[in-house]
């Protein structure tokens, strides 16, 4: 009766958690062993979502809070959670699928996450709220297909693709790769250098145009001068205007 499915629903509910073991319920040292694996995941699979968490120090937060206790704490509502879990107790390897889930989160939700550069608060915040974003059922497309992929070309297959992809050593840094915020420095002082000589030599190339201009019209001139001076003098005199104007082009 209904007290025989209470029990076996407990003794089902004490092996998942014997099997699951601490860490994965967000404590202890695997956990960032773990990071470090779905960080290696992530970088293969989208490397400039990668590179963006690892400039702003923020690699080991999806596995920390979206792929702790099974998802639970990320953020899916319960009717997704129940879909997860489906997929999650369907899988001979059942809690391996769990990063994956983390992994289809991030990439579903990566352009928003881009419009978050330049503002680690924002960033985080957006890879808190990513879960809530997603339908589950493209979660979990994307999760099969990269499963499916692991399987068969992942670092631990016979035909790991590409060749000689290894998973990262226990204990190995979790940031793989090279933060890229001094180069988003200095590509931005770059561009604004750039606008500053480009504005300056379009206002050097208007001062010629005026220059000459001045030489092909004797402008400049008073009224009464003008009525008198030769057309060869006063060229002569556009071309001292067109001259002087010149020194605002740079590299003259």
């Amino acid at each position: 009766g209904l007290d025989e499915a209470e029990g076996d629903a407990f003794c089902c509910l004490v092996a998942l958690l014997e099997a699951l073991g601490p860490p994965g319920l967000g404590g202890g040292a695997d956990i960032f062993d773990r990071a470090s694996r779905v960080h290696a995941l992530l970088a293969e699979y989208d490397p400039d979502v990668a590179r963006l968490l690892g400039a702003y120090g923020l690699e080991t937060m999806p596995t920390t809070r979206l792929g702790v206790a099974l998802c639970t704490r990320a953020g899916f509502r319960l009717q997704d959670c129940l879909a997860l879990w489906d997929a999650l107790l369907a899988d001979p390897m059942r809690f391996q699928f769990c990063d994956y889930v983390v992994i289809a989160v991030l990439m579903l939700r990566r352009r928003e996450l881009y419009q978050c550069r330049g503002d680690g608060g924002r960033l985080a915040e957006g890879l808190l709220l990513a879960p809530g974003e997603v339908a589950v059922t493209s979660v979990l497309r994307v999760a099969h297909a990269i499963c499916a992929f692991e399987r068969q070309c992942g670092p631990d297959s016979e035909t790991p693709f590409p060749a000689g992809r290894v998973a990262p050593a226990p204990g190995a840094p979790v940031l793989l790769l090279p933060p890229t915020a001094a180069l988003e420095a200095a590509s931005e002082a770059a561009s604004a250098v750039w606008g500053r000589l480009r504005k300056s030599w379009k206002a050097g190339r208007q001062a010629v145009r005026s220059g000459l201009q001045l030489v092909a019209t004797g402008d400049g001139l008073p009224a009464d001068e003008a009525a008198v001076v030769p057309p060869k003098q006063r060229s002569q005199h556009g071309g001292a205007r067109c001259r002087a104007a010149s020194v605002a082009v740079p590299g003259r």
